[in-house]
């Protein structure tokens, strides 16, 4: 995806309304991924949880949250991790599918898909990254 920047300052963006109008939207941060999840989008439950926000460059982005959550919108079951932004490199956060309610633990039968949100210097708001394909588990 391609930066659009306005070259707005923060007061201006405010004055002019870009911000509540999405025009200064600074990034569009890639699709999240599953590493080492099968072609068919499997994911093992044998192991931990490995999300990647792949690398991109723009050194504006410096936080991401990452959240595996049930395909349903249920967030039930929900497993979230959160890292800095190295431009230029992928970002990668480890979630453990483990805890004391077994409400938030992923079994065979959920689907889960990734979603989250990018910290961008100098703007008030998250862009949202883009929402995962659907995954599914295995033992």
């Amino acid at each position: 995806m391609h930066v659009i920047d306005f070259l707005f300052t923060p007061k201006l963006r405010l004055q002019t309304g870009a911000i509540r109008y999405g025009y200064a939207i600074c990034t569009h941060p890639p699709t999240p991924v599953v590493q080492g999840a099968s072609a068919k989008k499997e994911i093992s439950l044998s192991k931990g949880i490995v999300l990647e926000l792949p690398a991109f460059k723009d050194p504006r982005c410096t936080f991401v949250i990452l959240n595996l959550a049930n395909a349903d919108n249920s967030n039930r079951p929900l497993l979230s991790g959160s890292s800095s932004i190295t431009s230029g490199e992928p970002t990668i956060i480890t979630l453990e599918n483990t805890g004391t309610d077994p409400s938030m633990i992923f079994k065979p039968t959920h689907k889960a898909r990734i979603t989250g949100t990018v910290q961008v210097t100098d703007m008030d708001t998250w862009p949202d990254t883009p929402e995962s394909a659907v995954y599914s588990f295995i033992e």
